[in-house]
C-alpha cells in the first residue's frame, strides 16, 4: 500500500503546555457527509479502511522518542469514493479538522495537513490555474511599468484605477 508519511511539529495548547501522551484520533470519512467510510484504492485495487489512534511523545509529537514520524496515511486522491480525514486531538479546547492528503513522495509536516483541509475538486483546478495566470499577468504589467497609480473598486465588484479606467489583463 502507498503512503503518505506526516512529520510532526510540537503540539502545544494554547497557554504553551506541551500535550505530551496526548490521543490522537485519525478517522477516513466520506469528503461530503464526513461520516466514516471505507475506499477503494483505484490503483492497487486494495481496501481501505477504519480508524486509528496514536499518542504524542515525550517531545509531544507525533513520532517516536528519536523523533522519527510513525503518522503515515493513504493519499485520498488515490480511491473512490472522495474522502478525507478527521483529525481530533484528546485535549480541551483544540478543533477537530478535516483534511485531504494529496499522493506524493515527500512527507508533510502537521501545518501542511491542517492546511489541506479541502479536497480539491477537479472543477476547481482550472480556476486556480486562471487566478494563477491574473496574478501573473498583473506581476508583469507592474513590473514592465504597465500600472501607474492606485486602484479601488468603485462598486465592490470592479476595480478601477485611480483615473477611472477599467483594469484589463489577463
Amino acid at each position: 500500500m502507498i503512503l503518505r508519511t506526516i512529520t510532526s511539529g510540537v503540539l502545544s495548547a494554547p497557554d504553551g503546555t506541551l500535550l505530551k501522551g496526548v490521543t490522537v484520533r485519525i478517522l477516513l470519512v466520506d469528503a461530503s457527509s464526513k461520516k466514516a467510510c471505507d475506499a477503494w484504492d483505484a490503483i492497487s485495487r486494495e481496501r481501505i479502511v477504519g480508524e486509528f489512534h496514536l499518542v504524542t511523545n515525550s517531545q509531544a509529537r507525533l513520532g517516536d522518542d528519536n523523533g522519527d514520524p510513525i503518522l503515515q496515511l493513504w493519499p485520498n486522491d488515490r480511491g473512490t469514493p472522495a474522502t478525507m480525514y478527521r483529525i481530533s486531538v484528546d485535549y480541551p479546547g483544540v478543533k477537530t479538522f478535516y483534511t485531504a492528503v494529496p499522493s506524493g513522495a515527500t512527507p508533510l509536516d502537521w501545518l501542511d495537513l491542517y492546511g489541506l483541509g479541502s479536497a480539491l475538486e477537479p472543477a476547481t483546478l482550472p480556476l486556480i490555474q486562471q487566478l494563477m495566470d491574473r496574478i501573473t499577468a498583473l506581476e508583469e504589467a507592474i513590473a514592465g511599468g504597465g500600472v501607474t497609480g492606485g486602484m479601488t473598486y468603485d462598486d465592490g465588484s470592479t476595480i478601477t484605477y485611480d483615473d477611472g479606467s477599467p483594469v484589463t489583463g489577463g
